[in-house]
């Protein structure tokens, strides 16, 4: 009720009160009903109305004494009266101690609602924030009852395991570990499940998850046991590790090849320097074997020969320190040098190069169609120049030379060149050690060359991320089988 409409009902009960005294003797307590104006103040909030009561009802009762009909004697008049006004501002010290009270409690009241509902908002915004914070966390967070039942996860878990919240909650936790590692989750349950237990966390587990495509992959599990009254349930975290994984296998890797290069380097510099000795040899033996000559005269006769030897020598060694230069320059690729080719053009022109050698010797190259492939030019071309030349350097004496070279894309992504010929062939027991650097299978007065042109092609090979195989036997030739990635990412 509003401050009008007590106003309105105040006149209506007042009037009708004054009303009632005019027609009642003045010896009746008659006066006493208005104190119920007083008590009606007690509907606003504004003290006023008791007050306005209480002077509303005093002069109501004042004036019956001068339009209510006589009656009774004049002390019990004044009496009645009195005890009226009396009644009527007792009630009103009584209403403005109660509205006192009242409007005390009432702003205590508004206080503690205020502070509950700040309390609430702050209660809401800390939820909200520590839901935005588990659904933005790269970790999975699964919550599980005592019985291993899934109660919650974040979107992180959903996404890891590729299962919706729905579809696990409710679920047992061993839905997310294949069945050989459930043995050693139930463990950690056990270890910070029990009484004895020192242990209410453990951190950083290594298992493997399992997702709903049935895949499989690493991941570290830290788990937390969390005691409420006489309950208690566990909270997961779960980070998926394959990045991980994956990053501390290439640098394994790299360990391994870094390891395998700096023996290859060993072995190298041994051998090369055991192979640089003998041509330096030859040269200081011949020098020393020219200047013992008796006389100018057996020094002459002497010179032709010794000279030959030390230019021989000399060339050796050329071609030698040559080949190791070339050796050493291969390497890690450099992307700049790296473009797509059409390996037809550069193993035409790589034959080309070595056409000088072929001695007018009847040949036959047969090249079929190959596919176009992310290389170092240069290096590519030097690989089919030296199997090439090995080709021609042990082409079978009692029949024309022949070469074939076929190519295709495999399913598997990779490019498979073939390159086969009709020489001397070898026993299939060398295949390895023919691709070792200074290695040659007969001996240099057979045929020129240093050793160094399969290691060479193995390492071209290895360098654009490929391998090279062998196939032979004595008398039928050889076949390389040489095999290399697909590139995608080069133009």
């Amino acid at each position: 009720m509003n401050n009008q409409q007590i106003l309105g009902f105040g006149i209506l009960l007042g009037a009708l009160f004054f009303y009632l005294d005019t027609q009642i003797e003045l010896g009746v307590a008659a006066g006493i009903p208005h104190v119920s104006l007083v008590l009606l103040g007690l509907w606003s909030k504004k003290r006023r109305f008791i007050l306005l009561g209480a002077i509303t009802g005093s002069l109501l009762t004042l004036w019956g004494l001068y339009f209510s009909p006589l009656g009774g004697e004049e002390w019990k008049i004044l009496t009645n009266r009195g005890l009226a006004l009396f009644a009527i501002w007792t009630t009103a010290g009584l209403c403005f101690l109660y509205h006192k009270k009242h409007t005390e409690l009432e702003t205590l009241n508004q206080e503690l609602d205020d502070r509950v509902t700040i309390a609430v908002n702050d209660l809401k915004h800390l939820e909200t924030q520590n839901t935005n914070i588990l659904n933005n966390l790269i970790e999975g967070i699964v919550s599980i009852s005592q019985d291993g039942a899934i109660l919650s996860v974040n979107p992180a878990v959903s996404n890891m395991f590729l299962y919706s919240a729905s579809e696990l909650t409710g679920q047992n936790i061993t839905l997310l570990f294949p069945h050989h590692c459930k043995p050693h989750y139930d463990k950690l349950i056990d270890v910070i499940s029990s009484e004895d237990s020192e242990f209410s966390f453990i951190k950083n587990i290594e298992l493997e998850g399992r997702k709903k495509n049935a895949e499989e992959f690493p991941i570290i599990i830290s788990l937390s046991v969390i005691h409420e009254n006489d309950s208690r349930y566990y909270v997961a975290s779960i980070r998926d590790i394959t990045e991980i994984k994956s990053i501390e296998k290439q640098l394994r890797n790299k360990m391994e090849e870094l390891e395998r290069s700096n023996q290859d380097l060993e072995d190298f510099a041994m051998i090369a320097s055991h192979d640089i000795k003998a041509p330096l040899r030859k040269i200081i033996t011949f020098s020393e074997m020219y200047n013992r000559g008796a006389t100018e005269t057996e020094r002459l006769e002497k010179n032709d020969f010794l000279v030959s030897r030390i230019h021989d020598s000399a060339v050796r060694l050329s071609v030698l320190l040559e080949n190791i230069l070339e050796y050493s320059r291969i390497g890690t690729q450099n992307v700049k040098l790296i473009r797509t080719n059409d390996l037809n053009e550069i193993i035409s022109e790589a034959l080309r190069n070595v056409e000088n050698r072929l001695e007018r010797r009847e040949q036959v190259f047969k090249i079929e169609p190959l596919p176009k492939m992310a290389c170092n030019r240069t290096q590519i071309m030097q690989l089919f120049q030296n199997l090439a030349s090995n080709s021609i350097k042990y082409a079978n004496a009692n029949k024309p030379l022949s070469v074939e070279i076929s190519g295709e894309k495999l399913d598997n992504g990779l490019i498979e060149i073939i390159y086969r010929d009709n020489g001397t062939g070898f026993k299939q027991e060398y295949a390895q050690r023919v691709f070792k650097p200074f290695e040659r299978l007969v001996p240099d007065s057979e045929h020129d060359g240093v050793g160094m042109g399969l290691a060479i092609c193995k390492k071209v090979v290895v360098s654009h991320g490929g391998e090279i195989s062998v196939k032979t036997s004595p008398g039928n030739g050889v076949e390389f089988c040489i095999q290399f990635p697909e590139r995608t990412d080069i133009q």
